[in-house]
């Protein structure tokens, strides 16, 4: 099935990363359905507008020593507004070095990652 984004107009398609956003109805009456690019959602938000984070779930860890720019999916749990606890059961791969260790809280921020998705990532303790 094929998308239009609500930012940029252009389809999305297939596999490729997209949200959608439901809009509340002024008359009650339900909500409206609205599909865009990650990224396009990202360019969008003033940075002021604050970003309902999920209690659970995924964030991104930033590896160090890699030469670009590159995350590790890791599990955690929201302690508060933009804080999640990485659980100290998380285990660090040996060939990896982590920007934080588990059992850290993290600070957290939306990212744009290449390719349009959104996610989570760490961006201080």
């Amino acid at each position: 099935m094929t998308y239009q984004c609500c930012f940029c107009g252009n389809s999305i398609q297939g596999k490729q990363p997209r949200v959608e956003i439901a809009v509340g109805l002024m008359d009650g009456g339900g909500t409206q359905g609205l599909y865009c690019h990650g990224a396009c959602l990202a360019d969008a938000l003033h940075p002021s507008v604050p970003a309902a984070f999920p209690e659970a779930g995924t964030v991104y860890m930033p590896l160090l020593d890699e030469g670009t720019p590159a995350w590790r999916p890791v599990e955690a749990r929201k302690v508060a507004k933009d804080r999640y606890l990485i659980p100290k059961s998380v285990l660090v791969p040996e060939d990896e070095v982590w920007f934080c260790q588990p059992g850290s809280t993290v600070r957290c921020e939306l990212h744009v990652f290449q390719g349009g998705m959104v996610g989570l990532i760490v961006v201080g303790t």
